[in-house]
């Protein structure tokens, strides 16, 4: 089912789901981006679909011209300011996606408000990606070939070498060893848990009730000169190139464990991604390369029938059935 879709926020990841919704066939209607305002779309998604339509400056002003069926926020904003560009739109009768971590495994407060607005509008919203697919129903589905669970391991290394400058200094990079501190008062633990939130919608997704939330932040420091593509620069040794998220809690005496490596990779290292099933028998899932970008790029656009045919309200992965593959044949294919 062809869908009428508004993006909000044309950035790396923005521009990419942009082109993979095109190319499924949904038509994009519009965009907001203050950083692009006044340009036509077409100058900024390279596909032969994209519409001439100027960026709009904020989400607001979508709502002046034909109205979506559907919003994909990808806007670097924090939860407060995904919350008051979504109630917007919901109230709209506008279905919205995000790929925004926070709100995967969002606040009761602020899940309560969002899902008030949905309802209340007759719109649905779901936080997707790469968590909704690999940390929450692959693990899931493999669960069924084991029995007696009894621990739940997560192990992820992500490439943040395309990481704007910007946020990449907020978190650290490229920073004395003796700033981690602070940003891991400041800013890690004010967040909410990157890699926790998905475990404990994995937790609910397997008919668990999870337990209160551990987690700690490991320093990474690079020992040799790392690369920061994003940034046109190179990391020298003794400074800040990440973090390792470490998670913990335990659902109805099933123990999850995660450990998430967020950084810049040293020489040699790959994106990769492991989920171990300790149960009768012990089930291993692992990916080396991991393509996690691409995937939180697919997922999204995976999930707009899912989400439009879904009751108005607030949905996460351990509430909506897993996401299916679309075959929509290329004009070649289809010839």
């Amino acid at each position: 089912m062809s869908a009428r879709v508004a993006l909000v926020g044309i950035g790396l990841h923005g521009g990419r789901i942009a082109h993979e919704l095109l190319s499924a066939g949904h038509q994009l209607i519009g965009a907001a981006d203050p950083a692009h305002a006044g340009r036509p779309i077409s100058d900024l998604i390279d596909h032969e679909l994209a519409p001439a339509t100027p960026v709009a400056a904020d989400a607001t002003a979508l709502l002046d011209c034909e109205k979506p069926d559907l919003a994909i926020v990808t806007a670097p904003v924090d939860l407060e300011g995904l919350g008051a560009i979504a109630t917007k739109l919901l109230d709209a009768g506008i279905d919205v996606l995000t790929i925004h971590p926070d709100a995967f495994d969002p606040p009761p407060a602020w899940a309560e408000l969002i899902d008030e607005h949905a309802r209340t509008g007759g719109a649905s919203f779901l936080s997707t990606g790469v968590q909704d697919v690999w940390w929450v129903h692959v693990p899931a589905v493999a669960a069924a070939a084991t029995s007696r669970l009894r621990r739940v391991e997560i192990e992820h290394a992500a490439d943040m070498g395309a990481l704007s400058i910007g946020l990449g200094n907020g978190f650290g990079f490229d920073r004395p060893e003796e700033e981690f501190t602070r940003v891991r008062d400041e800013v890690l633990l004010t967040e909410e848990s990157v890699l926790g939130g998905p475990m404990r919608v994995l937790a609910r997704r397997l008919g668990l009730t999870p337990e209160e939330l551990n987690r700690e932040y490991t320093p990474l420091i690079a020992t040799e000169p790392v690369a920061w593509p994003s940034a046109d620069t190179v990391v020298e040794p003794g400074r800040l190139i990440g973090f390792t998220e470490i998670v913990t809690f335990t659902a109805d005496a099933v123990q999850f464990s995660g450990r998430l490596r967020t950084a810049l990779l040293t020489p040699g290292m790959l994106p990769s991604d492991r989920v171990t099933l300790h149960g009768d028998p012990v089930i291993t899932l692992e990916h080396k390369p991991f393509p996690g970008d691409r995937i939180t790029d697919l997922v999204p656009v995976a999930r707009i029938d899912d989400i439009r045919a879904a009751p108005p309200g607030l949905h996460t992965a351990a509430s909506m059935p897993p996401a299916s593959y679309r075959h929509r044949p290329t004009p070649d294919l289809a010839r």
